[in-house]
């Protein structure tokens, strides 16, 4: 039997749950949420960290960024966890980050942090058509309904993973700081932002014309690449279909998945291979740590006091 233990019971922890409920195999499946109690022949709702089993195999950590530092102090030093999965962002500060590092070390933890770009199909055919031997420009245009606070790190992550380097570094093209409408207490941004690596290659995150879709626009010497996730208004509710270009002339219809559909596939990956292609924790700081510095500096600059702590999620 496998035990997977889940935290947090939102929008997201919901999402996991579903892709996790459509596996085969002998689960047992336990949910711990502050405000959230069901009644589900499949689900063990606990009322607390202390009441999982002792050595639980995978568990999930969905919660708000603030409070997840506290989280998994507890859940380590309660339980015994051999993978641990973090929702992104994972944390809103450099000294969390580090903390945590720290103790799954100590607890021989695999920690990942949950950016799956890098398991979407569309992308996934971009890097095999991917030619890296000249400089690299990357544009990713945002859609009306992309959020910079929590969905930037998607982006940097993919960018890594496509340059296989994460020494980045961030310019800051923010214009304004406004108050999430999703999360009360958090912060969300408006403008652009310009990123190098060490390898010489650049990304620009950028307002794009289209309402309903994300696009990454890829050229170089020697390669054009345009690939568009797919989407319209109703695409909440139906699958997506996004479409790779390469050189203005082959092109290929792909797959974009839900969370519903990915969690599945990195909890396979673990059982399986013991690992999975989600970013570790150590890879994810190092593409963490230069964002949240760069939202720390705008936020500090707009509020005129220093600020160490970023209010994202």
């Amino acid at each position: 039997m496998v035990n997977i233990a889940l935290i947090g019971y939102g929008n997201i922890g919901r999402r996991h749950m579903e892709s996790i409920l459509d596996m085969n195999g002998d689960f047992r499946i336990q949910v711990y949420d502050k405000f959230v109690n069901e009644d589900r022949n499949e689900i063990e709702f606990v009322e607390g960290i202390k009441d999982f089993v002792d050595d639980i195999d995978i568990c999930i950590v969905a919660t708000k960024s603030d409070v997840r530092r506290l989280i998994v102090e507890e859940l380590l030093s309660k339980k015994n966890v051999g993978y641990l999965i973090l929702e992104k962002v994972a944390f809103q500060s450099v000294e969390d980050f580090e903390s945590v590092i720290e103790l799954v070390n100590n607890t021989n933890t695999l920690c990942y942090v949950n950016c799956p770009l890098r398991l979407q199909p569309i992308y996934k055919k971009v890097q095999q058509l991917l030619n890296l031997e000249s400089e690299t420009k990357f544009i990713y245009e945002y859609s009306d309904d992309f959020k910079i606070s929590s969905s930037f790190i998607h982006i940097l992550d993919l960018f890594c993973y496509l340059c296989d380097d994460n020494y980045i570094y961030i310019y800051n093209r923010l214009v304004d700081v406004i108050s999430s409408v999703k999360h009360k207490g958090f912060v969300d941004f408006i403008g652009d932002l310009y990123v190098t690596n060490k390898s010489g290659h650049s990304l620009l995150l950028r307002k794009g014309d289209n309402k309903f879709t994300e696009v990454l626009k890829i050229e170089n010497n020697d390669i054009n690449i345009y690939a568009s996730e797919g989407g319209i208004e109703d695409d909440i509710n139906n699958d997506r279909v996004g479409i790779v270009t390469f050189n203005n002339q082959d092109s290929y219809k792909i797959p974009f998945l839900w969370q519903s559909q990915l969690t599945s596939e990195y909890i396979d990956q673990i059982i399986n291979e013991k690992k999975c292609e989600l970013p570790t924790i150590t890879q994810s700081f190092q593409v963490h740590k230069p964002m949240i510095n760069c939202f720390n500096e705008f936020l500090s600059k707009i509020k005129g006091k220093n600020i160490k702590v970023c209010p994202i999620t």
